[in-house]
Protein backbone atom coordinates (compact mmCIF):
# COMPACT_ATOMS: atom_id res chain seq x y z
CA UNK A 1 0.00 0.00 0.00
CA UNK A 2 1.35 2.95 -0.79
CA UNK A 3 0.70 6.95 -0.95
CA UNK A 4 2.47 9.27 -3.53
CA UNK A 5 3.10 13.23 -2.32
CA UNK A 6 4.84 16.09 -3.83
CA UNK A 7 5.73 18.55 -1.20
CA UNK A 8 6.07 22.18 -2.42
CA UNK A 9 4.30 25.34 -3.30
CA UNK A 10 1.17 23.59 -2.17
CA UNK A 11 0.56 21.17 -4.93
CA UNK A 12 0.68 17.05 -4.92
CA UNK A 13 0.03 13.64 -6.43
CA UNK A 14 -1.98 11.25 -5.05
CA UNK A 15 -1.37 7.88 -5.84
CA UNK A 16 -3.16 5.22 -3.35
CA UNK A 17 -3.10 1.34 -4.13
CA UNK A 18 -4.64 -0.75 -0.64
CA UNK A 19 -6.45 -3.73 0.03
CA UNK A 20 -6.39 -4.14 3.67
CA UNK A 21 -6.23 -0.42 4.94
CA UNK A 22 -6.13 2.99 3.58
CA UNK A 23 -4.06 6.21 4.46
CA UNK A 24 -5.35 9.85 4.89
CA UNK A 25 -2.51 12.08 4.60
CA UNK A 26 -2.89 16.16 5.13
CA UNK A 27 -0.51 18.24 3.75
CA UNK A 28 1.30 21.27 5.11
CA UNK A 29 4.42 23.19 3.62
CA UNK A 30 6.53 26.03 4.71
CA UNK A 31 9.73 27.39 3.76
CA UNK A 32 10.10 24.72 1.35
CA UNK A 33 9.82 22.22 3.86
CA UNK A 34 6.15 20.15 4.82
CA UNK A 35 4.85 17.46 7.17
CA UNK A 36 2.72 14.26 6.04
CA UNK A 37 0.68 13.04 8.63
CA UNK A 38 -2.46 11.27 8.83
CA UNK A 39 -3.97 8.15 9.93
CA UNK A 40 -3.72 4.43 9.65
CA UNK A 41 -7.07 2.29 9.27
CA UNK A 42 -8.73 -1.12 8.57
CA UNK A 43 -11.05 -1.53 5.88
CA UNK A 44 -13.79 -1.29 8.74
CA UNK A 45 -12.50 1.96 9.21
CA UNK A 46 -11.22 1.28 12.71
CA UNK A 47 -7.65 2.97 13.81
CA UNK A 48 -4.73 0.68 13.45
CA UNK A 49 -2.40 1.02 16.39
CA UNK A 50 1.57 0.48 16.11
CA UNK A 51 1.51 0.02 12.53
CA UNK A 52 5.01 1.03 10.93
CA UNK A 53 4.90 3.95 8.39
CA UNK A 54 7.79 4.32 5.70
CA UNK A 55 8.26 7.59 3.50
CA UNK A 56 11.01 7.81 1.11
CA UNK A 57 11.98 10.06 -1.46
CA UNK A 58 12.02 9.61 -4.91
CA UNK A 59 14.55 11.73 -5.72
CA UNK A 60 16.65 12.96 -2.60
CA UNK A 61 16.16 8.95 -0.95
CA UNK A 62 14.97 10.40 2.29
CA UNK A 63 13.68 7.78 4.45
CA UNK A 64 11.99 8.55 7.51
CA UNK A 65 9.75 5.66 9.66
CA UNK A 66 7.26 6.67 12.81
CA UNK A 67 4.47 4.34 14.20
CA UNK A 68 1.12 5.36 14.66
CA UNK A 69 -0.19 6.12 17.97
CA UNK A 70 -3.05 4.10 19.46
CA UNK A 71 -5.29 6.09 17.79
CA UNK A 72 -3.37 5.39 14.59
CA UNK A 73 -2.14 8.75 13.67
CA UNK A 74 1.22 9.63 12.67
CA UNK A 75 3.35 12.45 11.53
CA UNK A 76 6.45 13.11 9.75
CA UNK A 77 7.54 16.68 9.85
CA UNK A 78 10.65 18.49 8.42
CA UNK A 79 10.38 16.66 5.23
CA UNK A 80 11.81 18.55 2.28
CA UNK A 81 10.63 19.49 -1.31
CA UNK A 82 10.28 15.76 -3.21
CA UNK A 83 7.63 13.39 -4.41
CA UNK A 84 7.49 10.89 -1.30
CA UNK A 85 6.45 6.96 -1.24
CA UNK A 86 4.46 6.39 1.59
CA UNK A 87 3.99 2.93 3.06
CA UNK A 88 2.33 1.48 5.83
CA UNK A 89 3.31 -2.11 7.38
CA UNK A 90 0.77 -3.97 9.72
CA UNK A 91 3.08 -5.61 12.36
CA UNK A 92 0.56 -6.78 14.11
CA UNK A 93 -2.35 -9.51 13.15
CA UNK A 94 -5.01 -7.81 11.56
CA UNK A 95 -7.23 -8.80 8.30
CA UNK A 96 -5.91 -10.11 5.44
CA UNK A 97 -7.75 -9.56 1.87
CA UNK A 98 -5.94 -12.57 -0.84
CA UNK A 99 -6.58 -11.95 -4.87
CA UNK A 100 -5.29 -14.07 -7.15
CA UNK A 101 -5.21 -17.41 -5.68
CA UNK A 102 -5.23 -20.81 -8.04
CA UNK A 103 -7.71 -22.06 -5.46
CA UNK A 104 -10.58 -21.16 -3.25
CA UNK A 105 -9.77 -21.18 0.36
CA UNK A 106 -11.28 -24.45 2.24
CA UNK A 107 -11.73 -26.14 5.57
CA UNK A 108 -9.21 -28.68 6.49
CA UNK A 109 -9.93 -30.96 8.75
CA UNK A 110 -7.23 -33.37 9.10
CA UNK A 111 -4.76 -32.68 11.73
CA UNK A 112 -1.80 -30.26 12.06
CA UNK A 113 0.87 -32.89 11.29
CA UNK A 114 -1.12 -34.69 8.31
CA UNK A 115 -1.41 -30.94 6.98
CA UNK A 116 2.53 -30.13 7.66
CA UNK A 117 3.19 -33.54 6.30
CA UNK A 118 1.91 -32.14 2.95
CA UNK A 119 4.64 -29.29 3.03
CA UNK A 120 7.80 -30.57 0.65
CA UNK A 121 11.33 -29.76 2.38
CA UNK A 122 11.82 -27.29 -0.66
CA UNK A 123 10.35 -26.57 -4.14
CA UNK A 124 11.49 -28.28 -6.95
CA UNK A 125 14.27 -26.52 -9.49
CA UNK A 126 12.84 -26.74 -13.01
CA UNK A 127 14.28 -28.46 -15.12
CA UNK A 128 16.79 -26.75 -17.50
CA UNK A 129 15.13 -26.59 -21.21
CA UNK A 130 17.06 -26.72 -24.90
CA UNK A 131 14.59 -24.73 -27.60
CA UNK A 132 15.65 -25.81 -30.89
CA UNK A 133 14.96 -23.61 -33.49
CA UNK A 134 15.04 -24.95 -36.91
CA UNK A 135 14.38 -22.39 -39.42
CA UNK A 136 13.88 -23.15 -43.28
CA UNK A 137 15.20 -19.68 -45.10
CA UNK A 138 14.06 -20.68 -48.48
CA UNK A 139 11.31 -19.43 -50.09
CA UNK A 140 11.69 -15.28 -50.16
CA UNK A 141 11.86 -13.05 -47.47
CA UNK A 142 8.39 -12.64 -46.91
CA UNK A 143 8.13 -16.08 -45.84
CA UNK A 144 11.47 -16.37 -44.06
CA UNK A 145 10.34 -13.16 -42.29
CA UNK A 146 6.79 -15.08 -41.03
CA UNK A 147 8.99 -17.72 -39.55
CA UNK A 148 11.37 -15.65 -37.96
CA UNK A 149 8.35 -13.95 -36.32
CA UNK A 150 6.45 -16.98 -34.96
CA UNK A 151 9.99 -18.53 -33.69
CA UNK A 152 10.65 -15.06 -31.70
CA UNK A 153 7.26 -15.41 -30.15
CA UNK A 154 7.92 -18.54 -29.32
CA UNK A 155 10.93 -17.51 -27.54
CA UNK A 156 9.52 -14.87 -25.55
CA UNK A 157 6.79 -17.17 -24.44
CA UNK A 158 9.29 -19.85 -23.50
CA UNK A 159 11.46 -17.28 -21.48
CA UNK A 160 8.22 -16.73 -19.34
CA UNK A 161 7.48 -20.14 -18.30
CA UNK A 162 10.54 -21.96 -18.07
CA UNK A 163 12.67 -22.11 -15.82
CA UNK A 164 16.37 -21.85 -17.58
CA UNK A 165 16.11 -21.55 -20.87
CA UNK A 166 19.16 -22.71 -23.81
CA UNK A 167 17.96 -21.44 -27.09
CA UNK A 168 19.59 -22.46 -30.15
CA UNK A 169 19.06 -21.50 -33.61
CA UNK A 170 19.54 -23.64 -36.86
CA UNK A 171 19.32 -22.28 -40.63
CA UNK A 172 18.73 -24.53 -43.54
CA UNK A 173 18.18 -23.70 -46.73
CA UNK A 174 17.71 -25.94 -50.37
CA UNK A 175 20.21 -28.12 -51.58
CA UNK A 176 22.44 -27.21 -54.61
CA UNK A 177 21.63 -29.56 -57.57
CA UNK A 178 23.32 -27.24 -60.43
CA UNK A 179 27.06 -26.76 -60.70
CA UNK A 180 26.31 -23.43 -61.74
CA UNK A 181 24.56 -22.29 -58.16
CA UNK A 182 26.12 -22.45 -54.89
CA UNK A 183 25.24 -24.72 -52.20
CA UNK A 184 24.86 -22.43 -48.53
CA UNK A 185 25.29 -25.80 -45.42
CA UNK A 186 23.49 -25.75 -42.71
CA UNK A 187 24.06 -23.25 -40.09
CA UNK A 188 24.54 -22.85 -36.54
CA UNK A 189 23.75 -19.32 -35.75
CA UNK A 190 23.49 -19.92 -31.90
CA UNK A 191 23.78 -22.82 -29.73
CA UNK A 192 22.47 -23.16 -26.45
CA UNK A 193 22.61 -19.11 -26.27
CA UNK A 194 20.00 -16.86 -24.01
CA UNK A 195 17.09 -16.16 -25.41
CA UNK A 196 18.18 -12.35 -26.80
CA UNK A 197 20.89 -13.85 -28.69
CA UNK A 198 18.99 -16.30 -29.95
CA UNK A 199 16.56 -13.83 -31.35
CA UNK A 200 19.48 -11.72 -32.83
CA UNK A 201 20.48 -14.09 -34.99
CA UNK A 202 17.35 -15.03 -36.13
CA UNK A 203 16.90 -11.09 -37.35
CA UNK A 204 19.75 -11.55 -38.98
CA UNK A 205 19.16 -14.17 -41.35
CA UNK A 206 16.74 -11.83 -43.96
CA UNK A 207 19.34 -11.67 -47.14
CA UNK A 208 20.15 -15.83 -47.00
CA UNK A 209 16.94 -16.39 -48.40
CA UNK A 210 16.85 -14.79 -52.08
CA UNK A 211 15.00 -17.31 -54.18
CA UNK A 212 17.34 -18.03 -57.10
CA UNK A 213 16.39 -18.62 -60.47
CA UNK A 214 17.96 -22.25 -60.33
CA UNK A 215 17.15 -23.12 -56.63
CA UNK A 216 15.94 -26.75 -56.39
CA UNK A 217 12.20 -25.69 -55.11
CA UNK A 218 11.03 -28.94 -54.07
CA UNK A 219 12.69 -30.05 -50.70
CA UNK A 220 15.50 -28.12 -48.39
CA UNK A 221 18.12 -29.82 -46.62
CA UNK A 222 16.00 -30.95 -43.45
CA UNK A 223 17.36 -34.25 -43.36
CA UNK A 224 21.19 -32.57 -42.87
CA UNK A 225 19.76 -29.92 -40.27
CA UNK A 226 18.51 -32.59 -37.85
CA UNK A 227 21.37 -34.49 -38.59
CA UNK A 228 23.05 -31.73 -37.25
CA UNK A 229 21.02 -30.74 -34.44
CA UNK A 230 21.87 -34.68 -33.21
CA UNK A 231 25.69 -34.26 -33.49
CA UNK A 232 25.59 -31.00 -31.04
CA UNK A 233 22.82 -31.91 -28.73
CA UNK A 234 24.08 -32.51 -25.13
CA UNK A 235 22.26 -33.25 -22.05
CA UNK A 236 24.17 -30.51 -19.82
CA UNK A 237 22.31 -28.02 -22.08
CA UNK A 238 18.41 -29.22 -21.07
CA UNK A 239 16.30 -31.21 -22.24
CA UNK A 240 15.22 -30.76 -25.88
CA UNK A 241 12.63 -29.04 -27.67
CA UNK A 242 13.31 -29.14 -31.86
CA UNK A 243 10.95 -26.63 -33.37
CA UNK A 244 10.88 -26.57 -37.26
CA UNK A 245 9.63 -23.45 -38.75
CA UNK A 246 9.49 -24.55 -42.58
CA UNK A 247 7.21 -26.04 -45.35
CA UNK A 248 9.57 -27.63 -48.08
CA UNK A 249 10.29 -31.83 -47.18
CA UNK A 250 13.77 -32.95 -46.60
CA UNK A 251 15.36 -34.78 -49.43
CA UNK A 252 15.24 -38.97 -49.37
CA UNK A 253 18.50 -40.46 -48.56
CA UNK A 254 17.80 -42.50 -51.79
CA UNK A 255 15.95 -42.04 -55.12
CA UNK A 256 12.51 -42.41 -54.44
CA UNK A 257 10.71 -42.75 -57.45
CA UNK A 258 7.15 -42.15 -55.81
CA UNK A 259 8.08 -37.98 -55.50
CA UNK A 260 11.10 -38.24 -57.40
CA UNK A 261 12.62 -35.64 -55.60
CA UNK A 262 16.37 -35.65 -55.53
CA UNK A 263 18.12 -37.39 -52.98
CA UNK A 264 20.38 -35.81 -50.28
CA UNK A 265 23.91 -36.12 -51.53
CA UNK A 266 25.14 -37.25 -47.65
CA UNK A 267 22.35 -39.94 -48.32
CA UNK A 268 21.46 -38.68 -44.66
CA UNK A 269 18.19 -40.63 -43.71
CA UNK A 270 15.70 -37.99 -42.17
CA UNK A 271 13.84 -40.60 -40.68
CA UNK A 272 17.24 -41.93 -39.23
CA UNK A 273 17.54 -38.32 -37.57
CA UNK A 274 13.92 -37.59 -35.99
CA UNK A 275 14.34 -41.18 -33.91
CA UNK A 276 17.58 -40.74 -32.91
CA UNK A 277 16.59 -36.66 -31.67
CA UNK A 278 13.09 -39.09 -30.24
CA UNK A 279 15.70 -41.56 -28.20
CA UNK A 280 17.46 -38.48 -26.45
CA UNK A 281 14.35 -36.92 -25.11
CA UNK A 282 12.88 -34.64 -27.64
CA UNK A 283 9.65 -32.93 -27.56
CA UNK A 284 9.16 -31.91 -31.36
CA UNK A 285 6.83 -28.79 -32.15
CA UNK A 286 6.53 -27.29 -35.91
CA UNK A 287 5.61 -24.41 -37.21
CA UNK A 288 4.68 -25.27 -40.68
CA UNK A 289 3.82 -23.52 -44.03
CA UNK A 290 -0.01 -24.11 -45.38
CA UNK A 291 0.70 -26.14 -47.89
CA UNK A 292 3.30 -28.14 -45.98
CA UNK A 293 1.63 -31.69 -45.16
CA UNK A 294 2.45 -35.20 -45.09
CA UNK A 295 4.40 -37.81 -42.72
CA UNK A 296 7.39 -35.68 -42.90
CA UNK A 297 5.55 -32.94 -40.43
CA UNK A 298 3.22 -34.83 -38.96
CA UNK A 299 6.66 -36.51 -37.18
CA UNK A 300 7.64 -33.26 -37.09
CA UNK A 301 4.74 -31.65 -35.14
CA UNK A 302 4.26 -34.89 -33.06
CA UNK A 303 3.45 -32.68 -29.84
CA UNK A 304 2.47 -29.86 -31.47
CA UNK A 305 1.71 -28.17 -34.90
CA UNK A 306 0.52 -24.87 -35.97
CA UNK A 307 0.27 -22.94 -39.51
CA UNK A 308 2.61 -20.41 -39.23
CA UNK A 309 0.59 -18.41 -41.67
CA UNK A 310 -2.42 -18.58 -39.61
CA UNK A 311 -2.53 -16.65 -35.84
CA UNK A 312 -0.62 -18.88 -33.28
CA UNK A 313 -1.49 -19.48 -29.71
CA UNK A 314 1.43 -19.09 -28.87
CA UNK A 315 1.36 -19.83 -24.81
CA UNK A 316 -0.51 -22.83 -25.74
CA UNK A 317 2.02 -24.43 -28.48
CA UNK A 318 5.36 -23.49 -25.68
CA UNK A 319 2.97 -25.49 -22.59
CA UNK A 320 2.18 -28.49 -25.10
CA UNK A 321 5.76 -28.37 -25.18
CA UNK A 322 6.45 -28.12 -22.01
CA UNK A 323 8.14 -24.72 -22.24
CA UNK A 324 5.86 -23.27 -19.93
CA UNK A 325 7.02 -24.60 -16.13
CA UNK A 326 3.77 -25.69 -14.17
CA UNK A 327 2.87 -23.60 -10.91
CA UNK A 328 3.62 -25.80 -7.70
CA UNK A 329 1.56 -25.32 -5.17
CA UNK A 330 1.65 -26.23 -1.10
CA UNK A 331 -0.75 -26.01 1.06
CA UNK A 332 -0.87 -22.33 3.44
CA UNK A 333 -2.63 -22.52 6.54
CA UNK A 334 -4.58 -19.72 8.04
CA UNK A 335 -6.18 -19.97 11.60
CA UNK A 336 -9.63 -18.63 11.86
Amino acid sequence: MSLTRNLGRRTFQLLLAAVSCSLTAPLEAQFNLGTIAGTVVDTNGGAVARCTVKVVGLTNATARSVTTNSGGLYTIPSLSADTYEVTAVLARPGRVLLHGLPAPLTKFSGSWDSLKDQVPDRLASAEPVHLVCLVEVSGGEDRLELRIDRLSQLIDEAEKGAGRLNVSVVAYGPHSVAWSVDEQPVAVRAWAAPGARAEQELRALPGRAAEKQREYRRAAQLECALETVARHLSERDGRPVIVTAGGRPPHPHAMDTRTTIIPCPDRVNWKWQHDRLRALGASFGALRDQAARGDVWRSLGADVTATADDPVDMQDFATRLGLREAPQTVPFPFVD
